[in-house]
């Protein structure tokens, strides 16, 4: 029964982050001003959490996979830092 209530929780959990990736994606396809998302790494954390909770052995060597596919996680902060050195460049 445990390893059912695991299993749910981390389809879930995965919907939960393909819907916040796929809407960072998007934003960023259409190129908005914005930035991907009001709450970045969001996205990641709930991939992440999919991946821990996962019942099928070895999934943990994944977990680094929806912090790069989220644009709103890693993609988005590498950004954010080359910004900050390019502006403080020019200053």
């Amino acid at each position: 029964m445990y390893e059912v209530i695991r299993w749910i929780v981390s389809g879930l959990l995965g919907m939960a982050f393909l819907v916040v990736a796929a809407f960072n994606w998007w934003t960023v396809l259409r190129r908005s001003v914005d930035g991907p998302s009001t709450a970045p790494l969001l996205g990641g954390a709930l991939g992440v959490a999919s991946l821990c909770v996962c019942p099928l052995e070895g999934s943990k060597w994944y977990l680094w996979i929806p912090l790069l596919a989220d644009y709103g996680s890693i993609p988005y902060f590498v950004l954010v830092v080359r910004e900050v050195f390019r502006t403080q460049k020019r200053s």
